[in-house]
């Protein structure tokens, strides 16, 4: 079983008080024994739901070494180091388990027989970061991205009109907010909803789930 499993995050919580407990033990004839047997339960822990790459190797080993430590201050101090792996681990896990998610939500996604190109109203932190990404996302988890289709006549009405122009379409369409650029990109993914939708001035609203992947083809800064 791998990395990216969406368990993995509290396997590694479950670890993690494990090796806390084993930080609080004091000073006694059984201590290093106690130390001995969590570490093992850590092990096991760790084996059943995560892949040996070299983060988990190295936690591995030290959960090992305190397996057969002789005294305390020893296992104690292999126990801190086992937990610095801790934390690079959760984050490793949770951008396996991103990206697993991402892919999955695009085998899903219906495509059609070829490219077309739409258009979307954006603020420059959305534009740095679809340049970024290449992908659209929502700002909200669960919500799709309105855009609107955007065929060689919307594209040249677009590029001659004024920002105030672009600012009162905006809003007919039902956005709010300034805007800082307008950006055409192609995708062969269908949109999510395409009818029932907004149309002003025959533009055309469309909704597309977040991930879809796309190509900028134009972009009009305002």
């Amino acid at each position: 079983m791998l990395l990216g499993r969406p368990d993995c995050a509290a396997a590694l919580q479950t670890i993690q008080d494990i090796l806390t407990i084993i930080q609080t033990l004091r000073e006694t004839d059984d201590a290093v024994m106690k130390a001995s047997v969590l570490a093992k339960r850590a092990l096991s822990v760790l084996k059943k739901i995560i892949d040996l790459d070299p983060m988990t190797r190295g936690l591995e080993n030290r959960l090992r070494l305190i397996q057969v430590m002789p005294d305390l201050a020893a296992v104690k101090a292999h126990a801190s180091i086992a937990q610095s792996f801790i934390e690079p681990l959760q984050e490793a896990c949770g951008k396996k388990v991103r990206r697993k998610a991402r892919m999955l939500s695009r085998m899903a996604m219906a495509r059609g027989p070829y490219p077309i190109t739409y258009g979307r109203v954006m603020r420059v932190p959305e534009y740095s970061d679809l340049v970024r990404t290449k992908e659209l996302a929502a700002t909200e988890p669960g919500q799709t991205i309105p855009a609107f289709l955007a065929p060689p006549n919307i594209i040249a009405f677009f590029l001659k009109i004024d920002k105030t122009a672009v600012k009162n379409i905006y809003s007919q369409m039902g956005g709010t907010g300034s805007v800082d650029c307008i950006v055409f990109f192609q995708t062969d993914i269908l949109p999510v909803q395409a009818g029932g939708l907004r149309k002003y001035r025959g533009i055309q609203e469309v909704k597309f789930a977040t991930g879809t992947p796309v190509e900028i083809v134009q972009v009009r800064r305002l």
